[in-house]
């Protein structure tokens, strides 16, 4: 519906089970940023929970589908790449696994293997 500003997934940061006091590695990642590169980076979060699923049709495309329920967030800085990845939950809830700065062309499996791992700890704990 055009003109609607209501979200249609909400994000939210994974917190790692059992950290005391709670970790948050995507907010932790993103306050070792300069302040500029946080706002891009949210601006860009709040895109695609404003136009969820509808955003997959966008050009440039601002998300893409990495597989396993992994999806990225593509943001292009001033001098360089972010990639926030995450998974759509039950109840509209954009899940945010991961974020780092992207030094090659295609998304590094450590990370993506990283993002699963979370991925697969967020559904254990439900």
């Amino acid at each position: 519906m055009e003109g609607d500003n209501r979200k249609r997934i909400h994000a939210k940061f994974y917190i790692e089970p059992g950290s005391s006091p709670p970790s948050e590695p995507v907010r932790d990642w993103l306050r070792s940023l300069t302040k500029q590169e946080m706002q891009e980076i949210g601006r860009d979060i709040r895109v695609v929970e404003m136009s969820w699923p509808r955003v997959q049709e966008v050009s440039p495309r601002p998300v893409g589908y990495l597989g396993n329920d992994i999806w990225e967030v593509r943001v292009g800085l001033r001098n360089r790449i972010a990639r926030v990845l995450f998974s759509v939950e039950a109840g509209g809830v954009m899940l945010l696994l991961d974020g780092f700065m992207k030094k090659i062309q295609k998304t590094p499996r450590h990370e993506l293997d990283l993002a699963l791992a979370r991925l697969k700890k967020a559904r254990m704990g439900r």
